[in-house]
């Protein structure tokens, strides 16, 4: 399984700030939230597994397991796993909370 979500954005400096979206959505809907925050913090904003442009595994369950490993070879790929905030609403929420909760 390709494990590596596709980065819709990656501005700024500062510590990170990862924010995911929704159910039935993709990244495009933080660009406005980025972009102002993108003063302050790194701001990455990702399209989650099977959403947007991100991998669709034929044998993925979408669990909040695999969320999370994906998140987290994405995250090691940009050297961006400490210090970080984790922000999400909807599903992105409970991957928030499983990625946070594990690492």
């Amino acid at each position: 399984m390709d494990k590596t979500l596709y980065v819709r954005t990656d501005i700024g400096t500062g510590d990170p700030i990862i924010l995911l979206h929704g159910m039935f959505a993709d990244g495009s809907q933080w660009q406005e939230i980025a972009r102002l925050l993108s003063a302050d913090f790194r701001v990455i904003v990702v399209d989650l597994l099977g959403h947007g442009l991100s991998p669709r595994p034929k044998n993925a369950t979408y669990s909040d397991k695999e969320h999370v490993q994906a998140l987290r070879s994405t995250l090691e790929s940009l050297k961006a796993t400490k210090d970080i905030t984790v922000v999400g609403y909807s599903m992105g929420g409970a991957v928030a909370l499983a990625y946070c909760s594990t690492y």
